[in-house]
């Protein structure tokens, strides 16, 4: 234990503005005596008689060059302690922030005696839903959101994708991926057969899809009514019927979304709305949806008995109008297989380590559902 614990007050700015369409904040990428790297808002100690928002604003035209600014706002204050090699003292660090914004682009020159310490190797202007990905400390990522809200920009949850999505107004923002042109062709044809229940696609821009915004709740698993389960499946069914025939169905039978599930579907007033997260669609056959839509709103290989859930399967079954059960739940157990192997792939190679450990728990307990669906199997088909 220290003897003794020596405090340090700190202060620094998180400076945004609009670039085009989008927020961003301006960071620095420091290097630190560890060796480490990272990119932070700056900040550093107050000198003298400074008040924290003088000093926020000096260290901020120190380290970056820009000095005419306006603080908006106080942010939430930050405390952490850490130790230095060869003391005995515990530091205290104190860190006050400040929301501020450019009245004008004037900028000094930096010289390298004010940013030699913190080892400065570059500056720049960083969108905010990429600040999130590129600031490595939790406490000052979660005051990135604070901003986000404050200037009418909502981090989304629910859905399972690790990036993040931003509600701006009536839009969202969301990172393009490889299969983006597609999802692009498919909600267009979506929209223009006027199906109901899918965000419309509204243009890129600076490298994030714009898609409208649902209003609503993602589901919570095991609480559907048997009403909601056949509207949800009436849905899917309409999606489906949308999609068969199109070139997008390339000679299958339809578009299938691969992730129909309670976090990917929006309720509102506890009816469902509309499915969100169309980022694994791929041409295919409607009973791999449907299948994968009773696995994981009816929690197959949960302790809901099986005469209840062979009861729901059968109604839903009906209701999409799907006749042959021992297909149906022969495709069940392909799905469940088929997220198991992804699951077991991202438990091994996913950089992000709370995903890891994520997959390695859901591992477990698709393996479990697999056994309960192939032992059950014959009381589970009409």
């Amino acid at each position: 234990m220290a003897n003794n614990i020596i405090n340090h007050l700190c202060a620094g700015c998180y400076v945004v503005k609009a670039i085009g369409s989008e927020l961003s904040v301006l960071l620095v990428h420091c290097k630190w005596e560890d060796g480490s790297e990272g990119w932070v808002p700056p900040k550093g100690h107050l000198e003298g008689n400074e008040t924290a928002e003088v000093a926020a604003l000096r260290e901020v035209a120190e380290e970056t060059g820009y000095n005419d600014l306006q603080i908006i706002k106080p942010l939430k204050d930050i405390t952490f302690d850490y130790k230095i090699a060869g003391e005995d003292a515990l530091h205290v660090k104190v860190v006050k922030w400040f929301l501020a914004e450019p009245i004008s682009e004037r900028k000094l020159e930096v010289s390298r005696t004010a940013t030699e310490k913190e080892q400065i190797l570059e500056i720049a202007w960083i969108p905010l839903q990429e600040a999130l990905t590129k600031i490595p400390f939790k406490d000052e990522q979660e005051i990135v959101k604070d901003i986000i809200t404050y200037y009418g920009r909502e981090v989304l949850t629910g859905g399972q994708s690790t990036e993040s999505v931003i509600k701006i107004g009536n839009t969202v923002s969301r990172s393009l991926n490889p299969n983006s042109e597609y999802v692009h062709e498919l909600l267009k044809l979506l929209e223009d057969k006027n199906y109901k229940y899918s965000p419309k696609f509204l243009g890129v821009e600076n490298g994030k899809e714009i898609l409208s915004f649902i209003a609503g709740e993602v589901g919570v698993e095991g609480q559907f009514t048997d009403k909601a389960l056949v509207r949800i499946v009436k849905m899917l069914k309409e999606f489906h019927d949308a999609t068969a025939g199109s070139e997008l169905a390339d000679n299958n039978e339809v578009v299938c979304h691969k992730d129909i599930a309670p976090w990917n579907t929006i309720f509102n007033e506890s009816q469902p709305v509309g499915f969100i997260d169309f980022d694994s669609v791929a041409p295919g056959n409607r009973v791999e949806d449907l299948a994968y839509f009773l696995w994981t709103f009816l929690q197959l290989g949960s302790a809901i008995t099986v005469a209840k859930q062979a009861i729901r399967i059968r109604l839903l079954a009906e209701c999409y109008g799907y006749k042959d059960s021992q297909s149906l739940i022969s495709a069940v157990i392909s799905e469940q297989k088929r997220i198991l192997v992804q699951r077991k792939n991202l438990a091994i190679k996913s950089p992000n380590e709370e995903l890891r450990n994520f997959s390695k728990e859901r591992v477990i307990v698709i393996e479990d559902e697999i056994a309960w669906v192939e032992k059950n199997r014959r009381a589970l088909e009409f």
